[in-house]
């Protein structure tokens, strides 16, 4: 029974060789610093992938401790791992891996280097988001109140409504007050002992505050303190910038979507030496138009099907919104992006329907950082990007105030290849509406 399933991985092993399938951990994979219970994103690469794969934390010598998560589509990175939580446990400060496997076979790939987790931060004061005064690992960081806007740099101003999120696992009303610049001096109590109706999963909760007139002394630099059970626990927020209302007016802006259309081919073929089907790419949409999904095409004939074509292209769209405008003078008070969509074609080789909405839905991803290959990208899931609209306040006041703007993506709902003749792909528009104040005198 052992030779047999011996003899069964080392088929899968050669079947996955052959269809070039590979997997490849890209973050964390040696040398990062992390903290234990905040978020952080797993990302990596799977390429030729059909089946599901799972996320296995491991120790620095390659030892299972645990699995993070499985039944988790290939093309599904980045995963946001609330860092040392696995499935039955929470690790200890340490020296891990990451490898990431599919559920059935052995195709693997594990992190090159080991990165370490860290008990939390007990730094005092907002100079650290993550502030707790009961240090002691796995339960502190359990214990801890991580205030996530306003962020470093945001501008806020009086008579504004804002909101304030934060992230924690307590089940405590908690208080949200507003403090000085460094975190150590009291200015005002926003609201004690805030009712929560519903406890969340995920530990995020949000407060909308409208700021009031007259009552503080502005403009000045200011911290949000999110404080529980009489102030055991507590957290801060970076320190942002709150302006005076002197003559401040609610304007409304739209901003136009650059659309970076890109697309991956995947061609093989036996018996078709003659064959021309798999030379360039299909012709792109419009200017301002989004393409997202995947079309193949699979052909078999001969004796034992013996030849063969397959064709695959995959298509991603990239929209950068130029919001360099709104860096200084202006406060941005909300952002929605408004997705629309322009039409479907879905074919399963038999049928056509051109309005499939549920099979050839997307997906909308935050871009981290710059890239050079469409396909090898570091991002972040927003959430359904099929149509609708998505209130992306935060992340569009990041790149206002940081500068550093690396746009948006939208994928398709599946990115592996297939040896059918289905055809999924959804063309789309997008805007940016930004409501915000400005100070006209």
């Amino acid at each position: 029974m052992k030779k047999a399933r011996i003899y069964l991985s080392l088929s899968l092993l050669a079947v996955a060789m052959a269809f070039g399938a590979s997997l490849k951990v890209m973050q964390p994979n040696g040398g990062e610093t992390l903290t234990l219970g905040q978020s952080y994103p797993i990302t990596w690469t799977a390429s030729g992938v059909s089946q599901k794969i799972k996320l296995v934390l491991a120790k620095g010598n390659g030892v299972p401790v645990g699995v993070i998560v499985e039944n988790v589509a290939a093309n599904a990175s980045p995963f946001s791992w609330t860092v040392g939580q696995y499935q039955g446990g929470t690790a200890s400060p340490g020296d891990y891996k990451i490898r990431v496997k599919v559920m059935k076979g052995p195709l693997e790939d594990l992190s090159d280097g080991t990165f370490t987790i860290q008990a939390g931060m007990t730094i005092p004061g907002p100079a650290s988001e993550l502030h707790m005064k009961t240090p002691g690992g796995v339960a502190a960081a359990m214990q801890s109140i991580q205030v996530t806007e306003p962020s470093t740099g945001s501008m806020w101003a009086e008579k504004g409504t804002f909101t304030i999120r934060w992230k924690t696992f307590l089940k405590k009303s908690p208080t949200i007050e507003l403090y000085n610049y460094n975190g150590t001096k009291k200015v005002a109590t926003i609201t004690p002992k805030l009712l929560i109706m519903k406890f969340h999963e995920n530990g995020e909760y949000k407060f909308d505050w409208t700021i009031p007139a007259g009552i503080y002394t502005f403009p000045g630099n200011y911290t949000i303190r999110v404080s529980a059970d009489n102030g055991k626990s507590e957290g801060f927020s970076k320190m942002f910038h709150i302006d005076k209302a002197v003559n401040m007016v609610e304007k409304s802006a739209n901003v136009e979507a650059q659309v970076n259309n890109q697309a991956r081919r995947h061609y093989r073929f036996k018996c078709t030496s003659v064959d021309k089907l798999g030379i360039g790419f299909p012709a792109g949409p419009a200017a301002g138009i989004m393409r997202v999904g995947w079309e193949n095409s699979w052909r078999q004939w001969g004796v034992g099907n013996y030849c063969h074509r397959h064709l695959c292209f995959v298509y991603r769209s990239f929209i950068i919104f130029d919001v360099s405008a709104f860096a200084k003078g202006r406060i941005i008070q909300k952002a929605t992006l408004q997705i629309m969509k322009e039409s479907t074609h879905y074919s399963d080789g038999n049928s056509v329907n051109n309005d499939h909405p549920g099979h050839c839905a997307a997906k909308l991803f935050r871009v981290l950082a710059p890239w050079s290959s469409a396909f090898d990208v570091q991002a972040e899931l927003v959430g359904d990007g099929t149509a609708g609209t998505h209130d992306i306040t935060s992340i569009v006041r990041d790149w206002a105030l940081k500068g550093q703007n690396h746009g948006l993506m939208m994928t398709g709902r599946d990115e592996s290849y297939r040896k059918n003749n289905e055809e999924c792909i959804s063309y789309y528009k997008a805007f940016l509406n930004i409501q915000f104040l400005e100070n006209e005198g």
